[in-house]
């Protein structure tokens, strides 16, 4: 079979951010099928409008579209606007298309499948949702006229009606998308990377970046304002003032809500607080190896959000056996709480976050227990690569 594959921001595991198109497509290949992936290059000048790679078997077709997240908000719906337009030419020219796969964010992307099966009644439209899209900027603000979120929904139930197949990446996701759907919903999470990451210790990379506490605790991943980054600070700035020295916090990555922290730091003079740039995938297990616990956030401004939460990290972090502290609600905190895998704190309450983390840093064998756990969900649950055939299964089929 041929498929298109529809993704803005199409990631390897060489560059930093998140990979499960590449590894999707990857698997497709794998199984015998010829996959094309139309996306953005955000970052390379020298390419052509239209540059075409290969990639382990997968034909990428990079449409030169600047975006940043730290880009204002006309700015970013001009880059998704003219992706969304030139990705549709692009998607219409492709011959003999026998499956669509589009995958958001952001939700326009349903806008060039939705055409390629109106021209081509044969191909099939799969429609991969990995965020509650316009909820989430709704509630956050960044949509704030009602009649527009009102045309809005309309879009999406459009776009939901539309897809023969629609796949979501959460429990909570499927919860959120209008029950009408849910006969033509399956979920199908990232899943956990076993053979990249281990559960072996190893101080090298506190050595390197000489953090001398006693307890590593990191955050990775987008710094986005949706992830509440100021919650960490307030904890920090906590913890220094009780003069505790045994406790770090790193934060690797970067997003629109990096230099503010920077600025937060500096201005605090936080001396317990590391900020590093984003690292690939591939690299981030020399970072857990390192640790003693993990940290997701999802800030307070948006309860869809964190209801649909399901991070990659998450499952990064329990493949490495790598505790964590999160604040986040909806069928994944069940889920955590149940196989006791990580530990909720207070999202509007930082002053729970530093008492937790003080606690753990005195009960390492706790941490341990809790890891140990976190491993044997990634490894009975979650192995990535039983996912992904799964879910190769359910597109070809």
């Amino acid at each position: 079979m041929k498929i298109l594959y529809l993704h803005q921001y199409f990631i390897t595991p060489q560059e930093a951010g998140g990979a499960r198109s590449y590894y999707v497509a990857k698997k497709l290949v794998e199984s015998g099928h010829e996959v094309t992936v139309i996306t953005s290059n955000t970052k390379y000048e020298s390419w052509d409008f239209l540059e075409i790679k290969y990639i382990d078997g997968i034909e990428v077709k990079y449409i030169k579209n600047y975006y940043d997240s730290t880009m204002r908000k006309r700015e970013r719906i001009f880059s998704f606007l003219k992706f969304m337009f030139y990705a549709t030419i692009f998607t219409l020219k492709e011959k003999k298309v026998d499956i669509i796969f589009a995958s958001t964010t952001p939700l326009t992307i349903g806008i060039p499948a939705y055409f390629k099966k109106v021209f081509n009644s044969n191909t099939k439209f799969i429609f991969e949702v990995r965020d509650v899209w316009p909820d989430v900027p709704y509630e956050m603000g960044y949509i704030k006229n009602k009649f527009i979120f009102k045309l809005l929904k309309l879009f999406e139930y459009f776009l939901y009606k539309s897809a023969d197949k629609i796949i979501t990446i959460s429990e909570g996701i499927k919860q959120k998308i209008n029950f009408k759907f849910h006969n033509k919903i399956s979920v199908y999470p990232f899943g956990s990377n076993l053979d990249l990451f281990t559960i072996q210790k190893s101080n090298k990379w506190k050595i390197k970046n000489h953090i001398q506490a006693n307890t590593l605790y990191v955050f990775t991943g987008a710094i986005g304002l949706a992830n509440g980054i100021d919650y960490l600070v307030d904890a920090a700035k906590i913890l220094q003032k009780q003069n505790n020295k045994d406790i770090h916090i790193a934060i690797i990555g970067n997003g629109s809500a990096k230099n503010k922290i920077l600025q937060l730091q500096k201005e605090y003079n936080l001396t317990n607080l590391t900020i590093f740039d984003a690292v690939p995938v591939e690299e981030l297990n020399q970072i857990y190896s390192s640790a003693d616990a993990g940290i997701i956030l999802f800030g307070s401004s948006s309860e869809s959000y964190r209801f649909t939460a399901s991070p990659n990290k998450f499952f990064d972090y329990i493949a490495a056996g790598l505790p964590f502290f999160f604040n986040f609600g909806g069928p994944l905190k069940d889920k955590i709480e149940k196989e006791n895998i990580g530990i909720y704190t207070d999202y509007l309450q930082p002053n729970d976050l530093v008492n937790k983390m003080l606690y753990y840093s005195n009960n390492n064998e706790l941490l341990k227990s809790i890891g140990d756990n976190g491993r044997k969900v990634a490894e009975n649950e979650f192995n990535r690569e039983l996912i992904l055939k799964k879910l190769v299964q359910e597109i070809v089929n």
